[in-house]
């Protein structure tokens, strides 16, 4: 009489086992490498259509480049605060609300950055870029015919500091003027995003970000920031 077998042996069990592991630990790393990869073309797609939406805002400002914010004199005295996705959201309709609400939307978000921590500023998290404060800030506009060089000056880049998301790229001497410092993040394997006031967008390592004149890592952004002066090298 013929007898069947009931199931897998110990051995065998840990055989399989062991082929899945091995299995896992290769194709992991590829999986993470395919996510971070769709991850980084969501982010230039996002800074390709907040860079189209700043050519529509200069069209329809009389050619000067967005500022970080605009500043609002209300009846009562007081001023109103409007950051740059506000100012462009009339050409995106992304946002559900105020940016200070939280309401800003997808386009204003890298998605390799990290989710919202509790307790600190919401609508910080919900925006990852940040732009150069030196093409404008309230009363101080900047005509498009100041950035000699367009193609080396940047505009919009992921930031990140201590206090989350930043309405800031990172530049030089942000903490003489009253803001804390916020970093080239480097989501992308080491590497950030940035729109140029051209309009293109570029992926350059997160270290070169943050050089100044002299090639090191401590103007915090001065040879992208600046309007004039010799064209960077790239």
């Amino acid at each position: 009489m013929l007898r069947t077998r009931g199931g897998f042996t110990l051995i065998e069990l840990l055989v399989v086992i062991a082929i899945i592991l091995i299995l896992a630990a290769i194709l992991f790393p590829v999986f993470a490498k395919v996510r971070a990869k769709a991850f980084q073309t969501v982010c230039i797609n996002n800074l390709k259509q907040l860079g189209i939406a700043c050519d529509m805002y200069q069209s329809a400002y009389g050619d000067v480049l967005v500022p970080s914010a605009s500043i609002e004199k209300l009846p009562s005295g007081e001023e109103d605060v409007h950051p740059w996705p506000e100012l462009l959201d009339p050409y995106l309709k992304q946002m559900s609300g105020r940016a200070y609400d939280g309401g800003t939307g997808k386009v204003y978000k890298c998605p390799a950055s990290p989710e919202e921590a509790e307790g600190l500023a919401g609508w910080q998290f919900e925006r990852s870029y940040g732009t150069n404060w030196y093409l404008g800030y309230g009363e101080r506009v900047v005509p498009v015919s100041m950035a000699k060089h367009s193609a080396a000056t940047l505009r919009i880049t992921e930031s990140w500091g201590l206090q989350g998301g930043s309405m800031y790229a990172p530049m030089p001497n942000m903490q003489k003027m009253g803001f804390w410092q916020v970093e080239s993040p480097g989501w992308h394997n080491g590497a950030s995003t940035v729109l140029w006031v051209d309009g293109h967008v570029s992926v350059m390592p997160a270290a070169r970000v943050l050089l100044d004149d002299k090639g090191e890592p401590n103007g915090l952004g001065q040879v992208w920031c600046r309007l004039g002066g010799p064209k960077p090298q790239p």
